[in-house]
């Protein structure tokens, strides 16, 4: 692995933190239920709960689905860099190697049909298929 990190994703602390919010607004309204009726988070309560909670969920579901996109971004990104590099790299070993003599493996296996890097060991259609 390299010692480069790549950077914090901000919305999953932002998610976990609207998520706590929520669970401790449920727990509110169910204490103020139970408490006395003109105490004024009760009377906050009954006016605006309904906006609350459906402003507390659309967050909810906002950064959660943020966190998942960038997310998803993210994990593309370092996926292609790492596919591009082995592509590169691939390349360069390749112009940097001798050509193949005439006769060698990759022309043997030509003969036999198939080689064995696409998976067959070109003796079965030699033999009519029993190995």
């Amino acid at each position: 692995m390299s010692d480069a990190r790549a950077p914090r994703n901000p919305f999953f602390p932002l998610a976990a933190f609207c998520s706590v919010l929520f669970i401790v607004t449920i727990l509110a309204m169910l204490a103020s239920v139970f408490g006395d009726e003109r105490a004024p988070l009760a009377r906050l309560f009954e006016q605006y709960a309904g906006r609350l909670i459906a402003g507390e969920v659309a967050a909810i579901l906002l950064t959660g689905f943020l966190a998942l996109f960038i997310d998803r971004r993210q994990t593309l990104r370092s996926h292609n860099c790492r596919n591009g590099n082995a592509v590169n790299q691939a390349a360069e070993l390749k112009q940097d190697s001798p050509p193949l003599r005439k006769g060698g493996p990759t022309e043997a296996a030509d003969r036999r049909g198939r080689s064995k890097a696409e998976g067959g060991s070109g003796e079965c259609r030699r033999t009519g298929g029993v190995a």
